[in-house]
């Protein structure tokens, strides 16, 4: 999966993520996208690709 700079595949890669990390979403949704904070980067990724903790 990968997280963009912006809330659009068309922006910059910002992270290539695995299955398994782990992101907090910021609450902001744009267009499709939920904007997510890690440890070493801030940035985009779609919404339908990221789903709460314990499910």
């Amino acid at each position: 999966m990968k997280a963009y700079a912006a809330p659009s595949r068309d922006s910059k890669v910002v992270a290539t993520l695995n299955r398994s990390d782990e992101l907090v979403a910021t609450g902001e949704v744009k267009d499709g996208f939920v904007k997510v904070d890690a440890a070493n980067f801030s940035g985009w990724v779609q919404r339908t690709l990221v789903m709460p903790i314990g499910r």
